[in-house]
């Protein structure tokens, strides 16, 4: 099978939508399929495929939004404020450069070849305008399959664009909802709100989980190893205080544990969310490193913290870490729909808090009693069953096969 993939976001990319499709592309290649990428991220060889990098990936282009560049004198200052002016009318969001550079391309490709399946991935949505086009110009046989990491038009506490598009967003996502011939999302509760929102059929909308390439560990419960948060942090949507306090709690029951924050340097926490110091004094704060590292801290961890969005129609795609990181969890929910409840709630060592609840004293003796509960108990035969439950909905080749099935 031919296979026409288009994703800004792959190769050599941080990006968690880069790093699930590294993985589904080389699933696919490996199954016997042809597969050809047209993709953001910087040029390098993928074996077994055709990757066509139209431009670059910025460093991290979701926060060049009302970024504005040092520039000297008048001509500097116009060009800043015209710099500004572009990312506020640009649409739909910052990978429509990409877009333009790539449209020669495809249209090259759809000339000369005849594609059975054609995916395109977002975020950023821009990607689907490629595979509008693609669609419009494949045969009538070629399906075509919208991925969904992110919700465009419903994602409302993340500004993807100036709040003047919000009439053309929805026109433009429900038209590439309408053409598609499936749509994959990563929870229920988005497939409920696509199912509401854009009036889908359900067999048309498919959920799939993030993938798990490696063997999970087997449960360790270190009690030398650090309380570790991995992850960013977002205004409004995934505030770093509840973290901060809940590592502070930690810190209180026993100094012995290293509180450690990997993803976010210390000058964002303090420049960004106004956050005091002196809260930080007792906390290692690390800025991003390389996934392999991070696996390498969280295996040696005692406890893994997370924080869930505010919102319900997202799924962080580091839930599988959780889930297979073979450590105790505390679980910071900000919404009592959170996605990854549902998926943590059977987790023998897991303990689940609300936000708005973390700094009491209840919930610091909820802490102090988990802490200890972990220390003296051995989960081990209680998670080998949970994973057991988990590994199927997280498994790489199975999820390679639903992405690239034409069946309905």
């Amino acid at each position: 099978m031919k296979i026409l993939l288009l994703s800004f976001n792959y190769g050599e990319s941080s990006s968690p939508r880069a790093i699930r499709w590294n993985s589904l592309g080389q699933k696919i290649t490996e199954f016997g399929h042809n597969l050809t990428v047209i993709h953001a991220g910087k040029n390098e060889n993928i074996a077994s495929q055709d990757t066509y990098c139209t431009h670059t990936l910025p460093l991290n282009p979701s926060s060049d939004s009302g970024k504005v560049e040092k520039c000297n004198g008048i001509l500097g200052w116009i060009k800043s404020r015209l710099r500004n002016l572009c990312i506020t009318l640009r649409w739909p969001d910052y990978g429509i450069v990409w877009v333009v550079k790539s449209l020669p391309i495809l249209k090259s490709l759809m000339g000369k070849n005849d594609y059975d399946l054609i995916i395109s991935v977002s975020h950023p949505f821009s990607s689907h305008l490629l595979g509008l086009y693609a669609k419009k110009k494949a045969n009538e046989k070629c399906h075509w399959h919208v991925d969904i990491g992110d919700p465009f038009f419903l994602l409302k506490d993340i500004k993807v664009n100036s709040f003047f598009y919000s009439k053309l967003n929805f026109i433009a996502e429900h038209l590439v909802l309408k053409l598609a011939d499936k749509i994959f999302v990563t929870n229920n509760m988005m497939k409920g709100e696509y199912l509401s929102e854009f009036k889908l059929s359900d067999e048309k909308v498919n959920v799939l989980f993030p993938i798990r390439n490696n063997p999970p560990f087997k449960y360790a419960f270190n009690p030398s190893g650090e309380v570790v948060y991995a992850g960013r942090f977002y205004s409004k949507v995934r505030e770093p205080s509840y973290v901060i306090q809940l590592l502070s709690i930690v810190n209180s029951y026993n100094d012995d544990y290293k509180c450690s924050i990997y993803g976010v340097d210390c000058n964002t926490l303090i420049s960004v969310f106004q956050l005091d110091t002196n809260l930080l004094a007792n906390i290692s704060i690390n800025g991003m490193i390389p996934k392999n590292q991070l696996d390498i801290k969280i295996s040696a961890a005692s406890i893994i913290v997370n924080l869930g969005n505010t919102t319900d129609n997202q799924l962080p795609s580091k839930i599988s870490d959780l889930i297979f990181s073979g450590k105790p969890v505390i679980n910071i929910y900000q919404s009592e729909n959170d996605a990854c409840l549902e998926l943590l709630k059977n987790h023998p060592a897991c303990l689940s808090l609300n936000s708005l609840e973390v700094n009491t004293k209840e919930t610091k003796q909820k802490v102090f009693n988990f802490i200890k509960m972990v220390e003296s108990t051995d989960f081990s035969e209680a998670y080998d069953d949970y994973v057991s439950m988990m590994l199927p909905l997280f498994d790489a080749q199975s999820i390679t096969v639903e992405y690239i099935s034409n069946e309905s």
